[in-house]
């Protein structure tokens, strides 16, 4: 399988795509020897964007995920995404110094993207917005009709 090797990224974006079908994540990779900075974006399907959500909900917010977890609608597992170019899968994992490894896996490649502790928790709150526009309950009371702001 090929991989993309990892990069820092800073400047984390999430926007819904118009179909409400995908999401796009990206950012800004950050610059090494020899490598200017450049952007950086992934599509991600709406069941790997809450894959994310939900892992980086219990990574940073450990002692409330239980509850919130619970009060969302998840996506379900969508065969008909067979588009290479999209993310149906993704992992997190904590890594040493508050720093958070995402590995997204599309078709045949995976992609690595290490943020730290302010960039993961801008991500964690674009993607809550992107995904859940409305807030966590499925069925919101009747008085609020608010949608909440986009993040980016």
């Amino acid at each position: 399988m090929a991989q993309d090797r990892a990069l820092g990224l800073r400047d984390v974006f999430v926007s819904s795509r118009p179909d409400g079908q995908a999401l796009v994540v990206g950012g800004v990779s950050a610059a090494t020897i020899g490598t200017p900075e450049k952007e950086w974006s992934r599509m991600l399907s709406k069941r790997a964007a809450h894959l994310l959500w939900f892992r980086l909900t219990m990574l940073l917010f450990p002692e409330k995920a239980g509850m919130v977890t619970a009060m969302v609608p998840t996506a379900p597992l969508d065969a008909t995404v067979l588009n290479p170019t999209v993310t149906t899968h993704v992992k997190v994992e904590s890594l040493e110094n508050n720093r958070y490894l995402v590995d997204g896996i599309m078709g045949k490649v995976h992609w690595d993207i290490v943020l730290d502790n302010l960039e993961t928790r801008r991500l964690w709150t674009a993607l809550d917005l992107a995904l859940y526009p409305d807030g966590w309950e499925a069925t919101p009371p009747p008085s609020i009709k608010r949608r909440r702001q986009t993040y980016q």
